[in-house]
């Protein structure tokens, strides 16, 4: 983030686009042994990642009254879409994207990103993750199309239905 101010001066927005997958292995195909490390890495990444992002970047972003775009996935909505721990980072990030919004409308405007499935070079878990070309692309997109369409509804998830007196003067 310091970078980011030195370089520009400010915070405008923060989209969180890392994460990593599981390869969509169910649980019993996870040795037992492997399932506390496999979930600490892949909810450090998904979920606990973009938190820290957000909050470095929190002071900048309401002085901005800027917006925070987080990835969600198919995932985040439905089962099948990747296996148990993918799927449960990605239903955390969706709560995630609420709470954030929910907590700081009218601020900062919070919007999630469900891309569905998509040829990405998604990577996860060393053991199970299987390598695909990258949408290089989608992280320009999200910035973009907050720029241009500040009511953008990417997802149902975003602040204009999560709103609540501020608690900031």
């Amino acid at each position: 983030m310091d970078a980011a101010r030195r370089e520009w001066g400010r915070i405008d927005v923060f989209v969180g686009n890392a994460g990593i997958t599981d390869a969509a292995q169910a649980l019993a195909d996870i040795p037992g042994p492997s399932v506390s490390s496999a979930f600490t890495e892949l909810f450090g990444v998904n979920v606990l990642a973009p938190m820290l992002g957000v909050r470095a970047a929190l002071d900048d972003l309401i002085a901005a009254k800027g917006c925070v775009i987080l990835t969600a996935s198919f995932a985040s909505f439905n089962v099948a879409g990747g296996g148990a721990l993918y799927t449960a980072s990605k239903h955390a990030v969706l709560g995630l994207i609420r709470q954030l919004a929910y907590e700081l409308a009218p601020d900062v405007r919070v919007n999630g990103v469900a891309p569905g499935v998509a040829p990405t070079r998604l990577r996860g878990w060393a053991r199970w993750a299987r390598r695909r070309p990258i949408l290089c692309w989608m992280e320009r997109a999200m910035c973009y199309l907050c720029r241009k369409f500040p009511v953008l509804k990417s997802t149902p998830v975003f602040s204009r239905f999560w709103r609540r007196p501020s608690s900031r003067a």
